[in-house]
């Protein structure tokens, strides 16, 4: 198996002088030995090791033998409904929770509105035909392929007479009715978290402008999570206002273990630390979630001839490299030097579309807020996301911050 070893001898003091601090980044597709380094004040190194992308590993074909999976492979793995997945394959995943700013919010807004709004009209009708040529045929609306279309069809059950019966005007508009009331709705009002944290203070109308347009957009759509503010001229008698967004998601409960969380903003990654799968997307990207809750290229199409396109975006499996550091931390080391250390190891681009996972005592020792620090640089290493398997310290921080039900998961031992 073909590697490569990246190393270089630290040119800051503070890293030859520490005790009893190890640091190993190694590939999750590599197996090696780690041994503990003597107390002396040679220069500590961080060793990455990489190997070539592998061909997709296929599952047993007998028994319950399964190929085992990295932290980030599992989470994605439950995310696309599949039973395991390997790096580079792309994959369709279900969106826990996505966020976005108002920076990245009036882009993704206007681009749900354009792709499920007024453009969108043809595709709500013929969706709406097909439910009424599905009544006749007297067919349910679970024999119809697609999760978009369950999910749309959940929400108007209510309203719709969709049990088996003879055609009539009284369904027909009973059916249209209900979809020109629905069809814009957001995919889960309680999933989408937005936070104005950018330009929330400046005095520029622009700028205030884009606040403004979320304002509006989460009264129409009702939004839960929309933690604005209303006096600008003190912060602190708005109780809805929670400063910088990544703050906000911890402190307000939204990173779970086990989750997808999607932002618009580059540094979404910080979530990580919660033993989760969080990274940034595009406006266009967000566009998508905000209307059907995936990330996905998926067409669908139903039994009464009448086809749905819905465009959205692939994912593809980043292959995963750990980072194992073992030993005390030194009390003038601050987590911002183990990661700024590790990206000036393995380079701006050592972790180029690959998952960051910090592991070993050291980490461990480590507060939420300072695993949130490791997280969130990430991106700076050209990583698609970190992530920090979840703990005991993990839990007691979520304790009072959701009563989410959540399930994490851990990379498997012979993770390749």
């Amino acid at each position: 198996m073909a590697s490569s070893a990246i190393s270089a001898t630290p040119t800051s003091s503070f890293i030859a002088n520490q005790k009893d601090l190890c640091r190993f980044g190694f590939c999750s597709t590599s197996q090696f030995s780690i041994h503990k380094c003597k107390k002396s004040a040679i220069p500590i190194k961080i060793i990455s090791v990489m190997t070539p992308q592998q061909s997709e590993r296929r599952s047993a074909t007998t028994g319950s033998v399964k190929t085992a999976l990295t932290l980030t492979e599992k989470i994605m793995a439950r995310a696309s409904e599949k039973p395991q997945l390997s790096p580079g394959e792309n994959v369709w995943i279900n969106v826990d929770i996505l966020m976005t700013h108002d920076v990245g919010g009036p882009g993704s807004i206007g681009i749900f509105k354009k792709e499920f709004g007024e453009n969108a009209k043809v595709l709500i009708f013929l969706l709406a035909q097909s439910i009424i040529c599905m009544s006749i045929a007297q067919m349910t609306p679970r024999s119809l392929s697609g999760h978009l279309f369950q999910r749309r069809c959940a929400l108007f059950q209510s309203d719709l007479r969709l049990a088996p019966q003879a055609p009539g005007d009284n369904l027909r508009l009973d059916v249209l009715s209900t979809f020109n009331n629905y069809g814009l709705l957001v995919w889960n009002r309680e999933k989408l978290v937005i936070i104005p944290d950018h330009y929330i203070f400046t005095n520029d109308e622009r700028a205030n402008r884009n606040v403004d347009i979320l304002r509006d957009f989460c009264t129409e759509q009702n939004i839960k999570y929309f933690y604005d503010i209303k006096d600008l001229s003190n912060f602190k008698v708005n109780p809805n206002y929670k400063g910088i967004c990544h703050v906000a998601l911890a402190q307000e409960g939204h990173c779970r273990p086990g989750e997808v969380l999607l932002g618009t903003d580059s540094h979404t990654c910080t979530a990580g630390a919660f033993g989760q799968f969080a990274t940034g997307i595009g406006h266009t990207d967000a566009g998508f979630v905000m209307g059907t809750g995936k990330l996905l290229l998926k067409v669908c199409s139903c039994s009464c001839s009448f086809f749905f396109f819905f465009v959205l975006l692939k994912v593809e499996v980043p292959p995963t490299l750990r980072f194992v550091m073992d030993g005390e931390m030194p009390d003038y080391l601050l987590a911002k030097d183990l990661i700024l250390q590790i990206i000036g190891e393995i380079s701006v681009s050592g972790a180029t579309y690959k998952a960051m996972e910090f592991t070993g005592t050291t980490v461990e020792s480590l507060t939420m807020e300072e695993r949130m620090t490791l997280c969130n640089m990430v991106v700076e290493a050209g990583g698609k996301n970190g992530v920090v398997p979840a703990d005991s310290t993990t839990f007691k921080y979520l304790e009072d911050k959701t009563s989410v039900g959540y399930e994490p998961v851990y990379s498997d031992e012979k993770a390749r």
